[in-house]
C-alpha cells in the first residue's frame, strides 16, 4: 500500500464520513479528468480489497469551501443571524445529484482508525461530504488529520450542549475551536448553536461554513 493510499484510509477512517471521486482527485492527484481516472482506479483497488465501500448518492453538488461564513470567539456579540441563516436557506436550494462516493469499512477502520465504523446516513449526504470539504481545506492550509476531531471521534463526556460536525484540538489535545457547516437552519437553529457555544462555564470558540 502507497503512502497516499494510508492517508486517504486514515482520513476516511478518524476524519470525515463519506468523501467523493472529485474530492480525492483534486486533492491527492489533480483536479482534472486525468486525476479523476487516477482517484477512481485507485478507489476501485482498494474497494476490491475490502478496504472501502463505494456507492452512488444522492447529494447537492460540493461547493469548494474556502473560508468561514461566521467565526465567533468568546466575548465577541452574537453574530448576524437572520442574514446568515437567509444566505443557508438559498444555498440549500440547489438540487440534488448522483456522486460517488467512499467510505471506511470495518476493516480498514480495524487498521487505521481511533474509534467505531464511521456513520453514514444516506439521507444526510449533502451534509456530510460539505464537512469533508472543510476538513480538506484545513488539510490545505497545514493542518494534519491529528489536530481534527471528527463527530464520531468526539470524547465521550463532550462538555457542550450541542455536538457539532467537528472540533479543532491544539498538540496537547484540548478542544479550541467548534466546527459546523450550516445546512438549511432556521433562525432559531443558529441561535441555538450560539447558545449552547457561548454559554458558561464551557464557552468553545466555533466557525460556521
Amino acid at each position: 500500500m502507497t503512502p497516499r493510499e494510508e492517508e486517504i484510509l486514515s482520513v476516511v477512517t478518524n476524519c470525515v464520513r463519506a468523501i467523493t471521486v472529485d474530492q480525492i482527485a483534486r486533492t491527492w492527484w489533480t483536479p482534472t479528468a486525468w486525476g479523476r481516472s487516477r482517484a477512481k482506479s485507485m478507489l476501485q483497488s482498494l474497494s476490491r480489497e475490502g478496504w472501502l465501500q463505494m456507492q452512488q448518492a444522492l447529494a447537492r453538488p460540493v461547493s469548494e469551501l474556502v473560508a468561514p461564513l461566521v467565526t465567533w470567539h468568546p466575548h465577541e456579540n452574537e453574530p448576524d443571524f437572520l442574514t446568515l441563516s437567509r444566505f443557508l436557506h438559498r444555498r440549500a436550494k440547489a438540487a440534488a445529484q448522483l456522486a460517488e462516493i467512499a467510505f471506511a469499512t470495518s476493516k480498514s477502520t480495524a487498521l487505521f482508525g481511533k474509534g467505531s465504523v464511521p456513520k453514514i446516513k444516506l439521507t444526510q449526504m449533502t451534509h456530510d461530504l460539505h464537512v469533508t470539504e472543510i476538513f480538506l481545506n484545513y488539510r490545505r492550509h497545514g493542518l494534519t488529520s491529528d489536530r481534527w476531531v471528527g463527530e464520531d471521534n468526539f470524547p465521550f463526556t463532550w462538555p457542550v450542549q450541542q455536538r457539532p460536525d467537528a472540533a479543532l484540538q491544539n498538540v496537547s489535545g484540548s478542544i479550541y475551536r467548534a466546527v459546523e457547516y450550516g445546512g438549511d437552519y432556521s433562525l432559531e437553529r443558529l441561535q441555538e448553536l450560539h447558545s449552547a457555544f457561548s454559554s458558561p462555564p464551557n464557552q468553545l470558540a466555533y466557525e460556521i461554513w
